[in-house]
């Protein structure tokens, strides 16, 4: 299989890589960007896809579904929002750069975000 060192490359649940999400269409985000890994690290071991959510710059936090993180947060070199609405899943092959790890407050603030995003706001502890 090409590229199968790709496929056995260690991810771990909030590591930041550089990820190719073309071709897209319609209002996903494209292009290489950050993305950081929201999947579980079981799944991130054994599975050839992983669930990511993309980074962005220049926009502000309005919605309860991004994330801020400022830089240099996880190699971060511009202040960017994780976008808990765009989350995709990619092939690991995908995955580029390695950038670091989000902090384990910032990774609270996902798991918020995602469960916001996908409407189990009930399972927040608030």
């Amino acid at each position: 299989m090409p590229n199968d060192n790709k496929y056995r490359r260690v991810v771990h649940r909030g590591d930041v890589f550089t990820t190719s999400f073309d071709p897209v269409q319609g209002s996903k985000q494209g292009k290489k960007r950050p993305a950081v890994v929201i999947q579980n690290d079981i799944g991130n071991r054994y599975s050839r896809t992983v669930i990511v959510a993309p980074f962005t710059t220049g926009e502000i936090a309005r919605y309860d579904v991004n994330v801020e993180v400022k830089a240099p947060e996880a190699g971060l070199t511009n202040n960017s929002l994780v976008l808990l609405n765009q989350i995709r899943v990619v092939d690991k092959a995908r995955l580029g750069r390695y950038w670091g790890r989000l902090k384990p407050r910032t990774m609270d603030q996902v798991d918020e975000a995602i469960l916001i995003s996908l409407g189990l706001e009930k399972y927040l502890r608030r």
